[in-house]
């Protein structure tokens, strides 16, 4: 079964979930670097955004 990635987009950190087999596999603070190379380096999953007023920084 594919991976679901949840992230949290805040101001100065990106929360990653990874939900497989229903069941959290790991829950990660990143910064949006280590977010772009965690991303270039994961198997196809599908991603799903949550996010705050905060998140408007990144746009």
């Amino acid at each position: 079964m594919k991976s679901i990635i949840g992230v949290d987009l805040a101001v100065k950190v990106i929360q990653v979930c990874v939900y497989t087999n229903n069941k959290v596999q790991s829950n990660t603070e990143m910064t949006p670097e280590q977010f772009s190379a965690y991303l270039s380096t994961s198997i196809p999953s599908k991603v799903v955004f949550e996010s705050c007023a905060g998140a408007n920084y990144w746009s």
